[in-house]
């Protein structure tokens, strides 16, 4: 479960809580006006993260290369790919 801290308290102990989610693989939630705004996380989470992130944005790109093509089948029905290429 996540630690949720004030950003004060972050501020001025951040080098603890740095080292509290290397040991504990948890996250540190800090709240500015006592809402939401940071999360401090172990870099090896933050690289997993990001996997995912690139590969979602992968997903999405694909996705919109197939509606892209198929919209250009609909328009060209006698369209070949050879010729679609050129």
């Amino acid at each position: 479960m996540p630690k949720t801290v004030s950003s004060s308290e972050a501020k001025s102990h951040f080098g603890q809580l740095v080292k509290w989610t290397t040991e504990n693989q948890e996250q540190v939630i800090v709240k500015l006006y006592g809402e939401p705004a940071a999360v401090i996380m172990s870099y090896k989470e933050y690289e997993e993260v990001e996997k995912l992130r690139k590969r979602e944005q992968k997903r999405k790109v694909l996705q919109a290369l197939d509606a892209l093509r198929e919209e250009a089948r609909r328009q060209n029905p006698n369209l070949r790919a050879e010729e679609a290429y050129r």
